[in-house]
């Protein structure tokens, strides 16, 4: 009965941490300012980035080309890394290649985004995240 006891307070404890992780963040998401800026490093130089001109980014192991509304950059990043720096100014990942800037969706088909004349897949593993941010997020008529 003993360790029946000790296996039923681990399921609880366990439960209660998944349940924990699977609550919606607290922290609000906002649009990038004008003068929101990230320094990216090109080459061997550093560039400065303003965050409303970020209309995506692409992966490619540990590269990562941002696309901007002025050019793109090719930069030594993890994609992991970089979604979780932008998470919180509106950017979603949407694919494993991919983070797109909400404010830069021209629309949104059924496994495809058009990001400034550019497809974006939609991958199954990140649709349902993808459409709950966007339900979060505007209003749909």
């Amino acid at each position: 009965m003993e360790r029946f006891q000790r296996a039923l307070q681990k399921a609880r404890m366990l439960i209660d941490y998944s349940l924990d992780k699977m609550k919606p963040s607290t922290a609000p998401k906002k649009l990038p300012a004008q003068d929101d800026i990230i320094m990216v490093k090109v080459d061997t130089r550093m560039v400065k980035l303003r965050l409303h001109e970020i209309t995506h980014i692409r992966g490619d192991g540990n590269y990562v080309t941002i696309f901007t509304t002025k050019g793109k950059w090719l930069v030594y990043h993890t994609m992991k890394r970089l979604e979780d720096m932008l998470s919180a100014y509106q950017f979603i990942r949407v694919h494993k290649s991919y983070i797109v800037s909400f404010k830069h969706i021209d629309t949104i088909e059924k496994h495809m985004l058009h990001v400034k004349g550019e497809e974006i897949p939609i991958s199954d593993s990140y649709k349902d995240s993808f459409l709950q941010f966007i339900s979060d997020n505007s209003w749909q008529i």
